[in-house]
């Protein structure tokens, strides 16, 4: 999650979505593998003193339907969405619901990012890989610096 931080601050739209405090979601499945990972991902968050300059918050979500979550994304303010679990089936609608709202959404999960999630983290060798859906990216208000774009696999 530190990754992720760093990350976010190469985000030139992220101080608009942090001026209040950061809100950070973190969106889980039914199944148990995913709420363990959620767990995890949120204690990791807590520990994490600053995200992108301010004080985090993080919430726990209950994955319902695309429709459900773009309606909480955009009732709290999240500034970061994290998909805690297989979400490569619903990532196209989930995407879709999140046209035009500014929001970093990011998970583990390759396939998600290409479906429709803006920003993946994943391991390349036993090195960290960033992978940006540049499309969605563009629809969600996220504008990586260029600078960091380079060093990352990206979707067009």
């Amino acid at each position: 999650m530190r990754l992720a931080a760093k990350v976010s601050s190469y985000d030139r739209n992220m101080k608009q979505r942090v001026s209040g405090g950061a809100h950070i979601l973190v969106v889980e499945r039914g199944d148990a593998q995913g709420k363990r990972l959620a767990h995890r991902v949120k204690s990791s968050i807590a520990r994490t003193k600053k995200f992108a300059g301010t004080h985090a918050t993080v919430e726990l979500y209950s994955y319902e339907n695309p429709a459900a979550l773009a309606s909480k994304i955009k009732s709290s303010k999240t500034a970061m969405a994290y998909f805690a679990g297989s979400f490569e089936e619903e990532a196209a609608a989930i995407g879709g619901e999140l046209d035009g709202t500014s929001v970093l959404t990011l998970s583990s999960e390759l396939s998600a990012v290409r479906a429709g999630i803006v920003l993946g983290i994943g391991l390349k060798s036993g090195r960290p890989k960033l992978y940006l859906n540049l499309p969605q990216a563009k629809k969600q208000k996220v504008q990586i610096a260029p600078r960091l774009i380079k060093l990352m696999e990206v979707y067009r």
